[in-house]
């Protein structure tokens, strides 16, 4: 795609359109490109390897990660050695990733490559970590390495060293808990931003608190906003579906408010821990913050992870480029690492070979190693021989058993500790099991110096690490009788408190099987859930509802499962109309749902079918709401017909969809719109008048794919439309601009389309404008002109990109048309056969997704390559595609003149003329009537081709050949208008032809 300003090579310095090949940039000077010294290809600047033969060009430090030459032996910025990283790390340098879309619009076609982590020491990650908190590009850095590999120590390292740049540093922890709160992290973010105990005795006393202090240090904030602040911190407040999505939004502008005031302060860094159990409201939030100017310029994120992963993968949003991530991977400690940690442990006599075994099985993570350690010392006090299982979770069973052995009160506190939480304020165990507070912190201290919890402030202990607590939740459920008592004691004890969460409620009874009570918890939460905002917490509260009233004997079952049903299929027909589907239908068929609520739910499935693919699922539901509707003249009537066009659309029933659009559905809207308050009942002005223009739209769609010449006239009436009413909607107006390109593709016009597509470019560069369906179109459009002006230089590889982007971003359609073209590529380079193959594939899809525009083309790429090997089945395909064409809901009048054209020639070919001429002046009539000038340019040309064959039978030679001139002149003049270089060529080959004739009969014309 080259030739088109989108898809050029941009100067990354001076930005400035380049030649692809280009080595220094014309305009600035700066070097764009080298040449790879094995292969001599041509490839970018920043190219890691050879496009064409993979040769290294550039290595990548896997110290420090700076970029070297490839003949460079140690690292130009911190003097590693280059060729020893295996030594440093278990896995290779990082692959160069593709620049962010809005950088690079090469990249738009190119598909992410995968990820490769480059690893670090500790030492290293801080340094890392520490120049991209204080790179002001840097705003979304991603930590990882599993966990105990040490990601929060190197993150408090930096903290500390940093603690005199004006940073402020905020963490949360995410976990499995979290998860199930509302606003999960963004709770714990603050719980320990403002020191807060995760329960509370007394609320009222609080809230007087806290109103002074949050009004001193947020002035922003009102009386009402503060109290919904605490409401987030220790939710009490129960709200209703039908404001969840109000409720979002409040929540949200509070706490930006909450973060506008930090970041005016000083520099913020929000740390994320344990990112892959983020909350996705805390996730939308982040998304949110990023939106904001004053916050985004001001705030760097630190997201950590177990496992390798890029920071690119995990925050999304426009704002950001290729220059505003950073990943950082830490490696597992080599054994020299390890071995000084033995001499923590004096006491503990160990042989060389009972070192290595530890080492060895503790694979490089210190906290496992220290585990091992422990169990080590665990069994010395009981006069226990040395041996050590390989597994970590075997370790831990083996230790827990020694503690209870040893100490069965601190046993009991760890399992409730566990049971708390992987951070908590064991204050609140201070009546657990009869035991004081004194007792408690003993029990602490013991816990403590096992290496089980480790104190992080004055009150507040956590677990060693969020692996090894993942692993006692396991562990401690082995001893059911102690487990079930301690989780019994606590059950009740927690219950005198106001949580900040109900999720340790939740985890005992479910595992104690409190039913009633399980139910009565989760039906809380949702409440909760509804007054904070959080969507995904609200479904997935009402799904645990469901399973247990499926599961249990529930008193109005029946109606609890049908109000599930509404309410979450109808949030889930955003979140995943797949899932939404299904929920929906199922409200609908507990027969407990109203008629007009029945026409409500339709609704939302014809839109969760839309969304999924299954455009006969919509049209089925809209019928269903026909069907219930009094009044079949009314303006309902008529909009909710007009749910039926993007379908038909989808299909391919372009016929039905100009018919009812002209016939139904526009006039009646029109009507109601000229009459205006009169006529808005039931819906808004403004409704009627988004429906009619998503109407318009529609018949655009539709006359553009018919290749109907009225496509341009009711664009040109939509723009008209958009002016006259002062409407700013760019993506409705890029879309437009889209389907004109396409129009003008159809109609032959390339040039004109060409300059669209560099225009919508050009004018929605910056913007989100530019989406991915955008670009997806822009891509189709594009290779289908390169189809008309330069089919010899398009190649498999290009059709390749366009074919995974458009699967990347799901865009079906694209993506198998692409596969048909690649059959037209593969017809001309390689075999007939090897194209009928592509094409029987892809007719395949389109037949069972009853697509009939992709139908069409597979039948007539299938019919014009069997042409060339069998032309009775060539003939015998076009014939019965032609009339599937023509049938009044589809009626493609482009196909039409293609099947017609193809027929002619292959009668031709035949030497049947008079059946040849009846099929091309049907394909003339639709060019002339549709002025489809590029296929009326090449009709034309047939035509002189038809007229050469009656030379032979004709006393009136030169008025044959005269007509011959007349019809290649008229060719000439179209193209004069499309300066199509492939048609240039084949009217100055006719012309040449003409003028063999003319000296052979010896005529001068």
């Amino acid at each position: 795609m080259g030739e088109y300003k989108y898809f050029k090579m941009i100067c990354p310095k001076c930005k400035k359109e380049i030649d692809d090949n280009s080595i220094k940039c014309p305009e600035c000077g700066a070097r764009v490109g080298r040449i790879c010294p094995n292969c001599k290809t041509h490839n970018v600047i920043s190219a890691m390897k050879c496009k064409n033969c993979n040769y290294v060009l550039l290595k990548t430090c896997p110290n420090c990660g700076a970029t070297n030459t490839a003949k460079a032996k140690t690292c130009r910025r911190c003097g590693a050695e280059l060729d020893v990283k295996k030594k440093v790390a278990p896995q290779q340098t990082q692959s160069p990733t593709v620049s962010n879309t809005q950088d690079s619009p090469r990249a738009i076609i190119e598909s992410m490559p995968k990820y490769e982590a480059i690893y670090s020491t500790q030492q290293v990650a801080q340094q890392k970590l520490k120049d991209a908190i204080l790179d002001e590009n840097k705003k979304i850095i991603a930590i990882s390495g599993e966990s105990g590999i040490g990601k929060n120590l190197v993150i408090k390292f930096v903290s500390k060293e940093l603690e005199n740049s004006g940073l402020i540093w905020i963490s949360g922890q995410c976990s499995s808990y979290t998860k199930s709160t509302p606003f999960g992290y963004f709770q714990d973010l603050f719980l320990t931003l403002f020191n807060l105990n995760n329960f509370c005795i007394d609320m009222n006393g609080l809230k007087t608190e806290s109103l002074k202090f949050f009004k001193q240090e947020f002035p922003d904030l009102t009386n009402d906003e503060i109290e919904e602040f605490i409401n987030i911190l220790y939710p009490e407040k129960f709200g209703e579906f039908k404001n969840i999505h109000t409720n979002r939004e409040r929540s949200f502008s509070i706490l930006k408010k909450i973060f506008y005031t930090i970041s005016s302060n000083m520099k913020s860094v929000i740390v994320v821990n344990n990112f892959d159990y983020i909350d996705n409201m805390s996730k939308e939030f982040i998304n949110e913050l990023l939106s904001v100017p004053e916050i985004f310029m001001n705030t760097t994120f630190v997201l950590s992870f177990e496992e390798p992963k890029s920071a690119k993968v995990c925050i999304s949003h426009s704002i950001l480029n290729e220059n505003s991530f950073e990943d950082i991977t830490i490696a597992p400690f080599s054994s020299d690492k390890l071995a000084p940690m033995f001499d923590k442990y004096k006491n503990i006599d160990l042989n060389v070979e009972q070192r290595n075994t530890i080492t060895t099985y503790a694979k490089g993570n210190p906290a496992v190693f220290e585990q091992f350690i422990n169990l080590v010392a665990d069994k010395k006090k009981f006069g226990m021989p040395f041996s050590v299982p390989k597994k970590i979770e075997d370790v831990v069973f083996d230790r827990l058993g020694y503690l209870k052995s040893e100490n069965h009160l601190a046993y009991k506190v760890l399992i409730a500790l566990v049971l708390l939480g992987f951070k908590s304020n064991p204050v609140i165990l201070n009546t657990f099991n009869n035991i004081d507070l004194e007792q408690l912190e003993s029990i602490l201290n013991t816990l403590v110096n096992l290496n089980y919890i480790v104190q992080i402030s004055n009150s507040v202990y956590e677990f060693k690490s969020l692996g090894f607590w993942k692993i006692l939740q396991t562990k401690v459920k082995a001893d059911e009788a102690v487990y079930n008592d301690v989780a019994q004691q606590l059950f009740v004890l927690l219950q005198n408190y106001n949580l900040s969460s109900l999720s340790v409620l939740n985890h005992i009874a479910k595992d104690m099987s409190f039913t009633q009570q399980y139910l009565t918890i989760w039906t809380t939460v949702v409440q909760l859930a509804s007054y904070i905002g959080d969507i995904d917490l609200f479904i997935q509260s009402q799904k645990q509802i469901l399973e247990i009233v499926e599961n249990n004997t529930i008193k109005g079952s029946d109606t609890i499962k049908k109000n599930i049903y509404v309410q979450s299929g109808k949030l889930l027909e955003k979140l995943n109309p797949e899932e939404g589907l299904d929920f929906l239908t199922n409200a609908i068929k507990t027969g407990l749902v109203g008629k007009y609520e029945e026409i409500e739910l339709l609704g939302y499935i014809a839109s969760c079918a839309m969304k999924t693919g299954n455009y006969y699922g919509v049209l089925e539901c809209v019928e269903d709401v026909l069907d219930k509707l009094d009044n079949p003249r009314s303006l309902e009537y008529a909009l909710v017909k007009s749910r039926k066009l993007k379908a038909l659309n989808q299909i391919g029933n372009l016929g039905e969809v100009v018919n009812l659009a002209e016939n139904e559905i526009i006039p009646v809207i029109e009507d109601a719109l000229s009459k205006k308050s009169s006529s808005f009942k039931m819906v808004s002005e403004y409704d009627v008048f988004e429906s009619w223009l998503s109407v318009l739209y529609e018949l655009v769609k539709a006359l553009t794919r018919q290749g109907n010449s009225r496509a341009f006239k009711v664009i040109n009436e939509v723009f008209k439309i958009l002016e006259a009413n002062d409407i700013q909607d760019k993506q409705f107006s890029c879309n437009l601009q889209l389907e004109l390109a396409l129009a003008n593709t159809i109609r032959g016009n390339i040039a004109m389309s060409n300059k669209i597509l560099n225009d919508i470019f050009e004018i929605y560069e910056n913007s989100d404008v530019i989406n991915s369906f955008v670009v997806s179109r822009l891509n189709l459009i594009s290779i289908l002109n390169k189809f008309f002006t330069d089919r010899e230089k398009i190649d498999v590889d290009e059709l390749f990109k366009i074919a995974t982007f458009a699967d990347n971003i799901d865009d079906k359609f694209t993506k198998n048309i692409s596969k048909l073209l690649l059959g037209k590529v593969v017809l001309d380079t390689v075999s007939v056969q090897n194209a009928i193959s592509i094409y029987t594939k892809q007719l395949e899809y389109f037949a069972n997704e009853k697509n009939s525009i992709g139908v069409l083309l597979g039948w007539y790429l299938t019919a014009e390559a069997t042409a060339l090997v069998n032309k009775q089945q060539a003939l015998d395909i076009a014939q019965k595609a032609l009339g599937i064409a023509q049938k009044p809901e589809i009626c493609n009048h482009y196909f039409a003149l293609l099947f017609n054209k193809l027929v002619c020639k292959i009668y031709i070919s035949n030497k049947d003329f008079e059946s040849a001429r009846i099929y091309l002046d049907r394909a003339l009539t639709i060019a002339k009537g549709y002025e489809l000038k590029y296929q009326l340019a090449k009709l034309y040309l047939m035509s002189g081709n038809c007229l050469k064959e009656t030379l032979n039978k004709t006393d009136n030679v030169k008025e044959v050949l005269l007509e011959m001139k007349s019809l290649f002149k008229k060719s000439e003049d179209i193209n004069a208008e499309l300066e199509i270089s492939s048609l240039t060529k084949d009217i100055i080959q006719k012309n040449n032809e003409l003028d063999m004739l003319c000296k052979a009969y010896g005529i001068s014309l």
